[in-house]
């Protein structure tokens, strides 16, 4: 009669041995090595978002005479953040400027196009018709046109600009509001259209340096009193950069310096009426 040896238990236990246990920890560690890599990663861009990037140095002579006009998330006010640099981005200003009207001259035979913002065309060969910023853009890319920069961007105009702001305490009225995002969308797109164009950018550059410092100045007759700033012909990127700043800067004003005009929660609660007490007083152990 056959006799069946029992199997040994250390055959039913699912056993490592020491070698495969030693792999097996050095795995877990490299894995537990890389979710701290992973979550010190997050956080890391987590925080990116909060602290502002450091400018980067711009070149003397940019091959692209738009790359001097790009505001970003470098040109801001001391104290700002990303998510709080202004209330429109270079983008959403740059969307609302291509609304303004330009002249072009088309090079083909078209009949009107009808918007909803009006009807625009005919157009014919040669002739001159003002159309939407963002509409000459779109036929200047297509080979269909060719972009007249505005009166105001031209060398001779932009050098009588740049002398009246630097003669003036107050800021000029002869720029349009949006004049930095349409210079800047005019050498992205129409570079071969503006008659000196390094000069025309320098002096654009220049002016908006001016009209700058001219806020910086009015800016430091800020007293804890000051209730409104008025300055008068700002820019639409001008406004959009300042008016954050503007508001913290008053409401820190108010905080720190004018401490009578901040509502007090212990103030308030002592002008309360006191309600009166007519309940029967109990008398204290002796």
């Amino acid at each position: 009669m056959e006799s069946h040896a029992e199997p040994s238990l250390s055959l039913s236990r699912t056993t490592v041995s020491p070698p495969r246990r030693t792999a097996l920890y050095i795995k877990i560690s490299q894995l537990c090595s890389l979710l701290s890599v992973c979550s010190v990663f997050i956080e890391t861009s987590h925080l990116a978002s909060f602290w502002p990037p450091l400018p980067a140095a711009l070149p003397s002579s940019p091959a692209n005479p738009s790359d001097c006009l790009r505001l970003d998330s470098s040109d801001k006010m001391a104290g700002q953040t990303d998510h709080e640099l202004s209330l429109f981005s270079a983008e959403e200003l740059e969307f609302i400027a291509e609304d303004e009207i330009v002249d072009i001259v088309p090079n083909l035979k078209m009949g009107p196009l009808n918007f909803i913002s009006g009807d625009f065309g005919p157009f014919m060969p040669q002739i001159v018709t003002q159309v939407p910023l963002w509409l000459a853009i779109a036929l200047k890319k297509r080979g269909k046109c060719s972009i007249r920069p505005p009166q105001w961007m031209t060398v001779e105009k932009l050098s009588q600009v740049l002398e009246a702001e630097r003669d003036s305490q107050e800021m000029s009225d002869q720029l349009p509001f949006h004049y930095v995002e349409i210079s800047r969308l005019l050498f992205d797109h129409a570079l071969d259209n503006i008659p000196d164009v390094y000069m025309v950018r320098s002096l654009i550059e220049d002016i908006r340096n001016v009209r700058f410092h001219k806020v910086e100045t009015d800016l430091e007759a800020f007293n804890g009193r000051t209730v409104a700033v008025k300055i008068k012909n700002l820019s639409a990127m001008e406004v959009n950069i300042v008016r954050p700043f503007i508001g913290r800067a008053l409401q820190a004003f108010y905080k720190h310096d004018s401490p009578d005009l901040i509502p007090d929660p212990e103030r308030v609660s002592d002008r309360r009426p006191q309600v009166v007490n007519n309940a029967p007083r109990r008398q204290l152990r002796r």
